[in-house]
């Protein structure tokens, strides 16, 4: 179902904005294996990836031990895994369904995933997902992108109006899948929890962008079908 963020204004100035969250929840089973898939995937992420490549749009090498930076070096949903194929199944649903909310026609789509954790004092910081990977394409293009919660526990994804300093909140709840308009700055607040929070994110393109670089995005978004 679509939630609202509604950025109201006082301002003749400031224009009001209504940005559509589309929230869906997954089934519990898959859930649980998604879970344990991921958490026996992680090891083999920081030993198949390199901690001395630069990300895209960043000056220096990131933290050793910050999963959610080698995320542009893999695609998680590019895996046969049960748990994966389900989910892909259930983006692909909720993007229609997203899509048939806000009067959009649906696209052929193509998506990448990557994994993040937050162990106990850590949150990710503000960032959009507008350049869609590689900061090549232009940003009049920017789709949509998402964030599964895996392992969440009170905390909460904050997004930003578009024109002014102004936030709005959605709880983490784990199973929730999040799908959003890819150029809204989001961050989420510190996990004071003992347990890591691990969530999965994906950006979703349509064929049109991958096709004006397909050479860069084949082996890094996978179509969903």
């Amino acid at each position: 179902m679509n939630n609202i963020l509604a950025f109201k204004s006082f301002s003749p100035f400031l224009p009001e904005i209504e940005i559509p969250v589309y929230i869906s929840t997954l089934e519990e089973k898959y859930l649980e294996k998604l879970l344990q898939f991921c958490l026996n995937k992680i090891p083999s992420i920081f030993k198949e990836t390199d901690e001395n490549l630069i990300p895209p749009g960043k000056t220096s090498p990131p933290p050793a031990h910050w999963l959610t930076n080698r995320g542009w070096q893999y695609n998680i949903l590019d895996n046969q895994d049960e748990s994966i194929v389900y989910l892909k199944q259930h983006i692909l649903k909720s993007y229609h369904e997203y899509c048939e909310d806000n009067d959009v026609t649906p696209e052929k789509i193509y998506a990448h995933g990557w994994l993040n954790e937050c162990p106990t004092g850590t949150k990710i910081h503000p960032h959009n997902h507008e350049h869609v990977l590689d900061g090549n394409n232009p940003l009049e293009l920017s789709y949509l992108s998402g964030n599964v919660c895996i392992r969440t526990k009170n905390t909460v994804t904050n997004f930003k109006s578009p024109f002014v300093n102004m936030w709005a909140p959605i709880n983490n709840e784990s199973g929730k899948v999040y799908i959003f308009p890819s150029y809204v700055t989001h961050s989420t607040s510190e996990n004071n929890e003992e347990e890591t929070r691990i969530t999965l994110a994906f950006d979703l393109i349509t064929e049109y962008i991958y096709n004006l670089n397909s050479d860069h995005y084949n082996g890094t978004f996978c179509e969903l079908k």
